[in-house]
């Protein structure tokens, strides 16, 4: 299955079955909300598809289903970008603050949030990527800060202005 979205013509998330060669729109039936506009997406280890959306919130399709995360799991501001690293983390970039998922592929993924409180240049992250040694940059609204995870935080943070 390939994965796909539309902007503009309003059908929202569509996916093209190379088995049947039909392409499926999909609808609040299956856990979309409306008809929502994708801006990026992202595939997990487990195979599971995600994908920010326009107006907000971030959906996880897997076992046939959508699930939305939103405000209350602490998923804010316009996401754009999406990233999974080495280590099978999922990385949320928004214009509002750096997100962290540990266990993409969990049933309740845990949404760790990062900004500048937690040494980032800034809290609007709009790409990220990662070295073969596991670092993490993300680049911010004043310069790209590159760290290496930890379990409780970002680790040391370089600033590259």
């Amino acid at each position: 299955m390939e994965d796909g979205g539309t902007s503009g013509s309003g059908d929202g998330i569509a996916v093209w079955d190379r088995n049947t060669g039909h392409i499926r729109t999909f609808s609040d039936a299956d856990g979309l909300p409306g008809k929502p506009v994708p801006t990026v997406f992202a595939e997990d280890r487990g195979g599971d598809i995600w994908a920010g959306l326009y107006h907000g919130g971030l959906v996880r399709y897997r076992h046939g289903r959508f699930t939305l995360f939103g405000e209350d799991q602490g998923v804010r501001g316009f996401l754009q970008t999406l990233f999974v690293d080495t280590a099978g983390r999922l990385w949320v970039g928004t214009k509002r603050c750096l997100l962290r998922v540990d266990d993409p592929t969990a049933e309740r993924p845990h949404f760790t949030t990062y900004g500048t409180a937690q040494g980032l240049s800034s809290d609007d992250v709009a790409a990220l990527t990662e070295d073969r040694w596991g670092r993490i940059y993300a680049a911010t609204g004043r310069g790209i800060d590159r760290f290496e995870p930890q379990p409780a935080g970002l680790g040391r943070i370089q600033r590259y202005t």
